[in-house]
């Protein structure tokens, strides 16, 4: 079985990231998985570039939705409520905006009401 194929993409962090922007990555999962293990997999992969000072926080938008945040310094993402049993769809495109140094705790909290 060759997995479940998702495309993924991330901004930029810096004007030296830029050389290989978009960004655009096809990722396979071995199985459909819960969106929490699926985001801590690719967090693991080393996709989302890492910055000095260990303090990048990402949004994850699954086809256009918000779904959840992913911090560097955070041991696992963290999903919105509402989101944690949504499907991921083979072809599905995953979407990571990056939010500076932002604190993920108040991004976690600001976005996951106004999804």
């Amino acid at each position: 079985m060759s997995g479940l194929r998702i495309e993924l993409t991330r901004d930029s962090v810096c004007a030296g990231d830029d050389c290989d922007a978009p960004h655009a990555e096809r990722f396979t999962l071995p199985s459909p998985l819960p969106l929490l293990e699926t985001l801590g997999l690719i967090k693991a992969s080393r996709y989302l570039a890492s910055i000095a000072g260990g303090r990048a926080t990402w949004v994850a938008i699954l086809d256009g939705e918000p779904i959840g945040v992913v911090a560097q310094q955070w041991d696992s993402p963290r999903i919105y409520p509402g989101c944690e049993t949504r499907p991921i769809r083979d072809g599905a495109r995953l979407d990571f905006a990056y939010r500076a140094q932002e604190d993920p705790e108040e991004t976690f909290l600001r976005r996951r009401g106004g999804r």
